[in-house]
């Protein structure tokens, strides 16, 4: 089933890789990569943006995952019939643009950004852009399907989209903090990592958990445990902690708020430790 995946007119593909050209940016603090691919995320991805509307599609059926297998064909069905509703000579241009400023403002070394879910993201530009045999594309819907209704923690484990860029963050906070980074620490830069979009849902749901645990964690802790009553200091730092997390939910999702929480879950490990010492 050979048919050529022309990535650069792969609209997802085009917005992963500048995604990870920021994450490089911000990792290696090169303020010029990261200015040059902020504005071109933000020229060309603007919400009334056509590329934008076709990313949609894209990220509908990617993050689809766990229906029954009438509603991911209905899903399929609507997402090719809206792709095709779509002014493609106005996507052609949009991408057209998009690919020659990348070109001249990063450099053609920029499309060999690792990205995640490319394969399904390769499946997903056939299904909407091949000329194939009509067996060839059912194949291919069918794959598409299968991954649709297959649960998420199924089909893949939380990876950061590079190992390199994953560890480089991993290191600089542990350079800056002075201690290896807990799990619930590794999971939320994965996430951030993988999703520098502020629009991403999946950080979202993460820190919205994870505040509502940190929370419940410092509140019980400052009622049960009778060191941490004692320690002044300590008690302080919680109570300004517990303001702080209060009025997460109306802060930007950005770098500052990500190092904010990875604070307070050093802070909520440190109580742990005082809760043992006193048991």
């Amino acid at each position: 089933m050979k048919n050529r995946h022309n990535k650069k007119r792969n609209t997802k593909f085009l917005y992963d890789v500048l995604i990870q050209e920021l994450t490089k940016s911000i990792v290696k603090k090169d303020a010029d990569r990261k200015d040059i691919s902020l504005n071109l995320l933000k020229k060309y991805f603007h919400k009334n943006s056509c590329l934008k509307r076709e990313l949609g599609l894209y990220e509908e059926l990617l993050e689809a995952h766990g229906v029954t297998e009438k509603i991911a064909g209905r899903i399929l069905q609507e997402a090719k019939r809206m792709y095709h509703n779509f002014d493609r000579g106005e996507v052609f241009d949009a991408q057209d643009e998009l690919i020659q400023d990348i070109n001249q403002d990063l450099s053609k070394a920029t499309y060999n950004n690792f990205v995640p879910s490319y394969k399904s993201m390769a499946t997903i530009y056939q299904i909407f852009n091949a000329k194939m045999k009509v067996t060839n594309r059912i194949m291919l819907e069918e794959q598409m399907i299968q991954d649709m209704t297959s649960k998420e923690s199924e089909k893949k484990t939380l990876e950061p989209p590079s190992n390199l860029v994953f560890h480089t963050f991993v290191k600089n906070f542990n350079e800056k903090y002075g201690h290896s980074l807990f799990e619930e620490q590794k999971q939320l830069i994965a996430l951030r990592v993988s999703q520098m979009d502020s629009d991403s849902l999946q950080i979202k749901i993460f820190l919205d958990k994870e505040i509502n645990r940190l929370r419940s964690e410092i509140q019980s802790s400052l009622v049960l445990n009778e060191s941490i009553k004692k320690n002044n200091a300590l008690t302080e730092k919680i109570q300004a902690v517990e303001t702080v997390l209060d009025g997460f939910k109306e802060k930007p999702l950005d770098d500052t708020l990500i190092e904010k929480v990875l604070k307070i879950q050093q802070l909520v490990r440190e109580i742990k430790r005082e809760q043992q010492n006193d048991s």
